[in-house]
């Protein structure tokens, strides 16, 4: 996937640690994320990949080191940037008795946004959700439940989107339907990052920061982590997967 992206930074981290007690979240993580492209935080369980996202976002503080974010320094007030962040988290909180636009509706208040009822509408038609506008989310599958949390994140219409797992557990078409929508998004210029354990979606992406125990042990292309079969053997079954839907 080829792509012209711009060169200012939409994130980046300068030495930032973060600890749990005794434990090591984050160690002196450096990293820049580009404005206008999708990167892919990679790692396993544990390696800091939802922390550094909850920081982006001003859930979490950082116990050393700085950066900025979308201009404004990772110190200042989390709520001033937030309005300009969308974060879809692992499992982000849905509530099951209400519909699908009765949820966004809902989430769209809370927000403050203005019209919000009338923006959870645009919201459902942008991401072809009205064929189960009033269907009860307790009710849905896996995949469509994805869809509405993928919405949700959206409703501000945000510049930067974190997308934490947005993949798990979806099946080959609900994947492929979700990556059409970050390129697409990626186009009209909004930045994206999103943390993902499949080498195969991070192959598409334009930057890749592999995480181990809290430290960055690779930041670049996909094409600098692999060599060109490989890439082109992960991007082949990126496409299979698509293909499918």
């Amino acid at each position: 996937m080829t792509r012209a992206v711009s060169d200012a930074t939409a994130i980046r981290f300068d030495g930032v640690s973060l600890r749990f007690g005794n434990v090591v979240a984050l160690d002196g993580v450096n990293l820049a994320v580009r404005s206008g492209s999708i990167s892919a935080l990679c790692g396993p369980n544990g390696a800091g990949k939802s922390s550094a996202i909850r920081i982006v976002c001003g859930l979490l503080r950082p116990d050393a080191g700085g950066g900025e974010v979308l201009g404004e320094a990772l110190a200042a007030r989390p709520s001033r940037r937030r309005a300009r962040i969308g974060y879809m988290a692992q499992h982000t909180v849905l509530y099951d008795e209400l519909s699908v636009i009765e949820n966004l509706g809902f989430r769209a208040a809370v927000m403050g946004l203005a019209r919000h009822g009338e923006r959870a509408r645009e919201a459902l038609h942008e991401h072809r959700l009205d064929g189960v506008a009033k269907q009860r989310v307790g009710t849905l599958s896996g995949g469509w439940r994805q869809r509405v949390a993928f919405c949700v994140a959206q409703l501000a219409r945000p510049r930067l989107l974190l997308l934490d797992e947005p993949t798990a557990g979806l099946d080959a078409a609900a994947r492929a339907a979700l990556w059409a929508e970050l390129r697409a998004l990626a186009v009209a210029g909004v930045t994206l990052l999103v943390s993902t354990h499949d080498p195969a979606e991070a192959a598409l992406c334009d930057a890749l920061f592999v995480l181990e125990r809290g430290r960055v042990v690779f930041a670049g292309a996909p094409g600098q982590r692999w060599s060109a079969p490989e890439l082109d053997a992960l991007r082949t079954a990126a496409a299979v997967g698509m293909r499918a839907a």
